[in-house]
């Protein structure tokens, strides 16, 4: 999943194993505990 207020490149998302959530990463915050990269 990328957490990203931008758009992510076509070519990255053709590939269908990019989530994009459209949101602020620096305050997003998920439902469940998650391991950040």
């Amino acid at each position: 999943t990328a957490i990203d207020n931008g758009p992510m490149a076509e070519g990255l998302m053709d590939t269908g194993l990019v989530q994009h959530l459209m949101a602020d990463g620096f305050t997003y915050k998920p439902r469940q505990p998650v391991d950040w990269m």
